[in-house]
């Protein structure tokens, strides 16, 4: 013989109005936590430009900016540094302009004859990854979960009785 199960809901008017209370808030906790996250990546980002030295002519590091995108509950970090991805993942062997490497070399305190040399190494060699990004979308979305928990329960907490 099955036993019988039976339930009975009390306060549909309340339920309702609790339902439509997270129905026009959450969107909003979540974009919020997405936002927190994009700018911790941004921040570290940051962070990691400095630490790599890749700071030469600050373009890097000035053009590090996120966005947020509220209808798909998504947010993008991002560089507008067309050198930005070749930072990131280095470059297959190529001749870059000697005069490029002449300036940096000026502004790094070497002696500008380097500059050809230099030149010539990376059309043998290219240049070698220098993660920056990347890394900081890492350690930042360790933490993502937990600032949707600590906004949604703060968005809980003001819930109307």
């Amino acid at each position: 013989m099955a036993a019988a199960l039976s339930v009975k809901v009390t306060g549909g008017e309340s339920l309702q109005k609790n339902i439509a209370y997270l129905r026009a808030n959450f969107p909003d906790w979540l974009n919020r936590a997405i936002e927190a996250t994009a700018v911790e990546i941004r921040d570290q980002a940051k962070t990691n430009v400095r630490t790599i030295d890749a700071y030469d002519t600050h373009e890097l590091y000035e053009s590090v900016a996120y966005a947020v995108f509220p209808h798909r509950f998504s947010g993008a970090v991002y560089s507008t540094a067309k050198h930005a991805p070749f930072i990131e993942f280095g470059t297959a062997p190529h001749f870059p302009p000697v005069d490029k490497i002449r300036a940096w070399c000026g502004r790094k305190g070497i002696p500008e004859s380097a500059a050809f040399p230099i030149a010539r190494a990376i059309s043998e060699r290219g240049t070698p990854e220098r993660p920056w990004l990347y890394p900081a979308y890492f350690a930042s979305m360790r933490g993502h979960v937990d600032r949707i928990r600590a906004f949604v329960a703060a968005g809980l907490r003001k819930m109307p009785a």
